[in-house]
C-alpha cells in the first residue's frame, strides 16, 4: 500500500507541474506613438524610450505620460488603463493561471505634439543657457 501511495504522491507532483509550466498568462503593455515619431516618453516617471514604445505594465489604472521631441512642446497626459472582462474578479485568475496560452492585452496610445512658436523657442533657448529674459531690458 505504502508504495501505491507514493506513486500517487509522485503522479500528483508531476500533474502539478506540468499544470503550472503550461498555465497561461497576460502580456500587458502600452504602444505608445505620437507625431512626429521619435520622441522621448517618460511612463510615471520611467523612461519608455523613443515613439514607437512598447511600455510593458503589470497593473491597471492611471499613467501619467511626458513626450518630448526637439522643436516641439513637451506634452504631459494622464491616461486611465482599464482592465479588460478578463482582468476582473473571478476570472482573472482562470485568464492567469489556467488559460493554456498567452494572453496580449494592448493598449495603444497617440499623443500629438504641437510646434513651438517662435517665441516659445526663443525664451527655451535662453533659459537653457541661464540667461535671465528680463536681461535684455536692463540698461
Amino acid at each position: 500500500m505504502r508504495i501505491h501511495g507514493t506513486r500517487l504522491t509522485r503522479s500528483l507532483a508531476v500533474a502539478a507541474a506540468v499544470v503550472v509550466a503550461l498555465s497561461g498568462c497576460v502580456e500587458r503593455t502600452l504602444l505608445i506613438k505620437s507625431s512626429p515619431s521619435g520622441a522621448d516618453v517618460v511612463v510615471n516617471g520611467r523612461l519608455a524610450g523613443k515613439t514607437p514604445a512598447v511600455y510593458p505594465f503589470r497593473t491597471y489604472g492611471v499613467y501619467e505620460l511626458t513626450a518630448s521631441h526637439p522643436g516641439f512642446r513637451r506634452l504631459r497626459r494622464t491616461v486611465p488603463v482599464k482592465a479588460p472582462w478578463y482582468e476582473r474578479i473571478p476570472f482573472d485568475f482562470l485568464a492567469e493561471n489556467v488559460w493554456p496560452g498567452v494572453i496580449r492585452d494592448e493598449h495603444e496610445i497617440r499623443l500629438e505634439l504641437n510646434p513651438l512658436a517662435p517665441t516659445d523657442a526663443d525664451t527655451t533657448d535662453r533659459r537653457g543657457t541661464g540667461i535671465p529674459d528680463r536681461l535684455d531690458d536692463e540698461p
